[in-house]
């Protein structure tokens, strides 16, 4: 037994005696980026894998050097998932480019040992979250090839099974949590969520399967801001859970010690550099791979970024790196990034590139309060945005302009209110419509009309929250702590603040407070008060919304019903159909979770 302050590890082989004896049916695999980073497969872990993405810039262009020293220091603490949303921004077509170096190997021993397990122990399920598909190509090679694959989402039906412990032996159920590489859809999706909770089938899910089955859980660190809370919720009721340590106490994290503490259940196993797999299938030895064929892997990989980087415009990698600083400039980095903005909307004649450097420039003059510049550059923004069509982005950039420039302006003849409030309305996408409610929040809250400011602000919060916004919930609750601040609400402004504490640490915009480490552990599990009254108020706000809806539609009726008599018979046909769809479209884009989804 090998010795920590939590308790004491235990060692690889009593482990593989003790899940040996599980019955069939009775074990489940949960694996995460820790097995594919063996080779053959060689994938860097996401750390590794975004200094690898600024390397390859700056290798690739010789302009970004200046950027050198401000982009450092934030690579090492910010999260991947914000890091890959601004790279996309940025970068659009191009940012799946890097990401293809995820299954640029084949699978290692890992994912083999994996496939010949679910066969002979009769696994029930494997759940993963990794975006490679190594495992997938595993499966297939030892001719298990009938699984079934869930992406982001699993059905009803699956967890029933599950529950009354039956198992559909021809189909296994492989369920990515986070997404898969051949579906680049369900990527953006994971990384739009960034800081918020699991989808509710996925926490359903991992509920059911650590009450109900012994999970063997091998190459996850815990580290992510939406599975661990719901793992960490399950702690006293599970089953029994192996949490392998790949490098013993090296491998303990601050999120297994969390579990580990909290769940009875759990044994914490020292592995020693071995693999359980193989142990379980009885094999003497892990597999070796030759270090010059692991060493050309890593060539292969350096050259591959090398070029994916050089073929990406130095101004978009100027601008990506800029909105990173942007995150929380100094009035230095400010001025540089203002300076390197001013160069690009000279320089350039791509209309994507020189509207996010005029994006970047107004926020830089922000923080530097020179407010009337900034404004010009953001107006300048918004016009470019309206003529690419581009109404989301018109929205976003007139809301912040509401938020953080002063006094009162207009933009092409109008109040921005009135622009939000109509782009928004157009579409009725959740986060256009949480953006319009923070931009009117924002102004009753100038106005000292603290009541409706609550209001719109709860609604905006809650539309924030279904469609993975984090930013604007950030920005939410912090303009709902000012004004519980106000009426002095001590209770909801403590309750705000946690919250916002929390999603910027889950988003690495902050660094962590070692202090406070246990006791965000603890509100980690548990809803947010203020979280349920945002889902509350926008329920409430979508009901009216779509009330409105029907009403237009019964008007439209009454109308049409006229005209068909003093016009023509069709034109109640072309009016009640139009009417439909507008309704029904109204209410399958309110079921819509994801920003890029609506």
């Amino acid at each position: 037994m090998v010795k920590n302050e939590l308790r004491e590890l235990v060692d690889l082989e009593s482990a593989v005696q003790e899940l040996k004896k599980a019955k069939s049916n009775e074990l489940v695999i949960f694996v995460g980026a820790g097995i594919s980073k063996d080779p053959p497969s060689s994938c860097p872990l996401s750390k590794e894998l975004m200094d690898l993405v600024i390397d390859s810039a700056k290798s690739a262009h010789s302009g970004l050097d200046d950027f050198h020293s401000f982009i450092n220091c934030r690579t090492k603490r910010i999260k991947p998932e914000l890091f890959c949303q601004i790279l996309h921004s940025n970068l659009r077509e191009n940012f799946f480019g890097f990401i293809d170096i995820l299954n640029m190997g084949i699978p290692n021993c890992n994912h083999s040992n994996i496939a010949y397990i679910a066969r002979e122990y009769k696994i029930p399920i494997v759940l993963t979250t990794n975006f490679d598909t190594y495992i997938e190509k595993a499966l297939e090679k030892v001719s298990l090839n009938k699984y079934k694959l869930y992406v982001n989402s699993v059905r009803q039906g699956l967890l029933n099974s599950l529950n009354n412990k039956g198992s559909d032996e021809s189909h296994l159920p492989v369920v990515k949590l986070h997404g898969t590489l051949d579906e680049k859809a369900s990527i953006i999706f994971t990384l739009r969520l960034a800081g918020l909770n699991l989808k509710k089938d996925l926490s359903d899910l991992l509920r059911v399967v650590f009450r109900s089955y012994t999970v063997l859980i091998v190459g996850y660190s815990g580290n992510d801001d939406d599975i661990f809370p719901v793992i960490l919720s399950t702690a006293k009721t599970a089953k029994g859970v192996y949490w392998v340590l790949r490098n013993n106490e090296v491998s303990l994290t601050g999120n297994i010690k969390a579990f580990g503490r909290e769940c009875p259940n759990c044994k914490l196993v020292g592995a020693d550099q071995k693999s359980i797999f193989a142990r379980l299938l009885d094999k003497d030895a892990d597999e070796k791979y030759d270090q010059g064929k692991e060493d050309k892997m890593k060539t292969r990989q350096n050259k591959f970024l090398l070029r994916w980087a050089s073929g990406i415009n130095e101004m978009a990698w100027k601008n990506f790196f800029s909105e990173i600083i942007l995150l929380d400039p100094s009035k230095e980095e400010a001025t540089f990034i203002a300076a390197q903005s001013d160069k690009i909307i000279r320089g350039s004649d791509d209309p994507w590139l020189v509207t996010k450097a005029l994006k970047n420039h107004g926020l830089a003059l922000i923080v530097l309060k020179e407010y009337e510049k900034a404004l010009e550059s953001l107006l300048k923004t918004a016009d470019r945005y309206m003529n690419m069509g581009r109404h989301r982005e018109v929205i976003e950039c007139l809301s912040m302009m509401v938020a953080k420039i002063p006094g009162e302006w207009e933009w092409r003849g109008n109040d921005p209110l009135f622009w939000t409030s109509w782009l928004s309305g157009k579409t009725y996408d959740p986060y256009c419509l949480g953006l319009s409610s923070y931009a009117a929040g924002l102004c009753y809250l100038r106005k000292g009309r603290m009541d409706l400011a609550q209001k719109r602000l709860f609604v905006a919060g809650g539309y924030a929250k279904q469609c993975g916004d984090s930013i604007t919930l950030v920005n939410c609750l912090e303009s709902l702590s000012k004004v519980f601040n106000i009426a002095e609400d001590k209770k909801r402004e403590d309750q705000c603040l946690t919250e916002v504490g929390k999603i910027k640490k889950a988003l690495g915009v902050v660094e962590s407070d070692v202090k406070n480490k246990e006791r965000d552990k603890e509100n980690e599990i548990k809803e947010n008060e203020i979280i349920a009254m945002c889902k509350s108020k926008v329920e409430k706000e979508k009901q009216f919304l779509m009330g409105g809806e029907i009403g237009l539609f019964i008007v439209v009726c009454i109308i049409s019903a006229i005209l068909a008599k003093i016009i023509s018979p069709s034109a109640w046909f072309l009016a009640l159909t139009w009417a439909v769809v507008k309704v029904w479209n109204v209410k399958k884009k309110f079921r819509y979770t994801c920003i890029d989804r609506t």
